[in-house]
């Protein structure tokens, strides 16, 4: 669960210029993880974003709007934070930047080594000459949950392979095990059960956390 911090002397310092973060409209499905930069804040007053490869169009639907900020700060645990803020002003002098309003609180999140990520991340999914598109909706260091809604005939059980874009963080020597099949929505749910706990890398958390963001 994510701590809620109220204080500003609290969350302002989890506020780095030049971090990543994404916008999105809170309640929107279609508008969401925009990427901007932070370049910094004025205390009580606003936060600017760099917004500079956002097009006007896209822009202009902001204008007044709610939105729900995510980052990924550089703090020791590498903690995600959210928070929800209102559109204030739109500037292009030096760079196209938007000017955010202070947010009443930050929920902060560190990422721990066993925690699990919720993901919307592309895969594939196959066994032998059989193969089905999905995505991995939920990953830890001892499995993860696909979502498809291609028809296929895995069963509990079964090795399969699982290509993501997350597979060059882990060792080659990495099995899948097919472990339950579950009805979800149009499509079902297969929860794999890899043969041996990964190493939480640095660089294996910093990239689940950057995708992450991108899940409202």
């Amino acid at each position: 669960m994510g701590q809620t911090l109220s204080k500003p002397q609290d969350y302002y310092r989890y506020l780095k210029p030049g971090m990543r973060l994404s916008l999105s409209i809170n309640g929107s499905d279609q508008i969401k993880g925009i990427a901007s930069i932070l370049i910094g804040y004025k205390m009580e007053r606003f936060i600017s974003v760099d917004v500079s490869g956002i097009d006007d169009d896209l822009l202009n639907q902001l204008v007044d709007k709610e939105l729900v900020v995510r980052g990924l700060t550089d703090s020791s645990f590498g903690h995600v934070i959210a928070f929800k803020c209102h559109w204030m002003a739109f500037s292009d002098v030096v760079c196209k930047q938007l000017y955010l309003s202070i947010p009443e609180r930050v929920v902060s999140k560190p990422i721990r080594e066993h925690s699990r990520y919720k993901l919307a991340l592309p895969c594939n999914v196959s066994f032998g000459q059989a193969n089905i598109d999905g995505q991995v909706i939920d990953f830890s260091v001892s499995g993860c949950g696909i979502y498809t809604e291609q028809s296929h005939d895995f069963c509990k059980g079964l090795e399969v392979k699982v290509e993501t874009a997350l597979n060059r963080f882990l060792p080659g020597s990495l099995t899948c095990e097919v472990v339950s099949i579950k009805k979800q929505g149009a499509g079902s749910l297969i929860g794999i059960q890899f043969n041996q706990q990964i190493l939480m890398s640095n660089a294996l958390k910093n990239a689940l956390a950057e995708m992450s963001m991108q899940v409202t």
